[in-house]
Formats: structure tokens, sequence, C-alpha cells
């Protein structure tokens, strides 16, 4: 089975796009931290950068609701691809694709209680995006 937890927040803005053929792409990094005692004793934290990407419905649906700085709590997979530089050199490029996603402390607005924002983004981030995976 392949499926990837992360509960994180996103490092950088979403970049969300919409491809020539009309298919939305939204790609982002998500950072974890873990805490760890080295051998000397000392408290040590360790920061992790993933790579995410979320397609169909899903991508417009996290770049609507997420920022800079906002948790995250997703799943997906984990795929490998390669591809090729400007110089010729074969590249490999590991990243989460994402599958689900929610709020793992909720967010609301001025206008919305958390309960309603948390609902609402549930709605979202499960509707069914007509993806074959």
């Amino acid at each position: 089975m392949n499926e990837v937890t992360l509960h994180g927040r996103l490092a950088s803005d979403v970049e969300y796009r919409t491809t020539a053929e009309g298919f939305q792409v939204a790609k982002m990094k998500v950072v974890t931290n873990e805490r760890y005692t080295n051998k000397k004793g000392e408290k040590v934290d360790q920061a992790e950068f993933h790579p995410v990407v979320f397609m169909g419905p899903k991508a417009e649906n996290v770049n609507k609701w997420f920022k800079k700085g906002d948790g995250i709590l997703l799943k997906g997979k984990l795929t490998h691809r390669s591809y090729e530089d400007k110089e010729g050199n074969k590249r490999f490029f590991t990243e989460v694709v994402g599958l689900s996603w929610t709020f793992p402390f909720g967010r609301a607005t001025e206008n919305q209680s958390t309960e309603a924002v948390r609902t609402e983004a549930k709605e979202e981030a499960t509707a069914d995006d007509g993806l074959p995976f």
C-alpha cells in the first residue's frame, strides 16, 4: 500500500495553475518538524520539506483555502518521476500526490464559525473529483 500522511504547515503559498487542457494543478511545500535527542543529550529540531501536488477540483479547493503558514493534515501517495534538465541531465523527483486534506487546527474568518469552515472544507476535500485514483 502506498499511503502518506503529513501533518505540518505550508512553507510557501500554493502555486496554482490551469493547464492548456483545463486541468487544475496546485503545488506546495509542506514542512513537518521532528524533535529528537542526540547522543549528547541535546534536543534537536529537524524540519523536513515535502513537495505536494493536488490535481483536479481538489487543487482549486486547496488554492482557495490555504496560504503560507497554514496548518494542513493531508493524505496522499508517494510518486517518483524523472525528467531531463536544460543541460540534458536526467533528474529524479519525489513528491506526494495529495488525495485528501483537512485543517488540523481549524480556520475561520470574521463571518464564519470554525465549525462552519471545517464542515465546508471537509465537504470540498472529500468531493469526488473524477480521478481514477
